[in-house]
């Protein structure tokens, strides 16, 4: 937090000095104290394979467990297909049901093949009852597996999400996993 003047980051002034230069007005930067540690308040006793517990003002970690390692992310994998859907089609494009994708395992989309729903439409099955012929839906509008894997593993490095691996939409695959 040193001003010296300088013109750019690379030149150093030829009369520098410690003693002239200034410390930036305190209201210019935010100083974020650490919460202490109560040592009376013990970890928390968990029985789940992985558990962070984290401040979503200052994304200060208060416990973190197993964190690291990669899980399978099951139909966590569908808010990425979200995303990606409203990102490139919007709300309001004609999605067709296609065979394919009624013969995907489940049946909670109840979808026939043949019929048209809105992408937002066809969101809202897949989102809400973790439908995975909505999800396969998608994929097939996108032009098909290879495609709309490469753009869902897109969107997830573009998310930081750079520990993450999509091998299908659905999140059937024990192989889509992130930590």
């Amino acid at each position: 937090f040193i001003n010296t003047s300088a013109r750019s980051s690379r030149e150093t002034p030829t009369n520098f000095s410690f003693q002239s230069a200034s410390i930036i007005a305190p209201q210019q930067f935010q100083v974020r104290k650490l919460p202490t540690r109560k040592w009376s308040v013990l970890d928390p006793n968990v029985k789940a394979e992985a558990v962070l517990i984290q401040s979503l003002d200052d994304e200060f970690p208060f416990f973190h467990y197993n964190t690291y390692q990669s899980w399978p992310i099951a139909s966590i994998s569908k808010l990425v297909v979200a995303a990606v859907v409203l990102e490139e089609i919007g709300s309001n494009k004609k999605i067709l049901i296609t065979d394919r994708a009624v013969n995907t395992e489940g049946t909670s989309g109840n979808l026939k093949s043949g019929e048209i729903y809105t992408s937002q439409d066809l969101l809202k099955i897949m989102l809400l009852t973790s439908s995975n012929d909505a999800a396969v839906a998608f994929e097939d509008y996108f032009g098909g597996h290879d495609i709309f894997l490469k753009m869902l593993n897109q969107k997830a490095e573009k998310l930081g999400m750079t520990q993450t691996l999509f091998q299908d939409p659905t999140g059937l695959s024990d192989l889509n996993q992130s930590t």
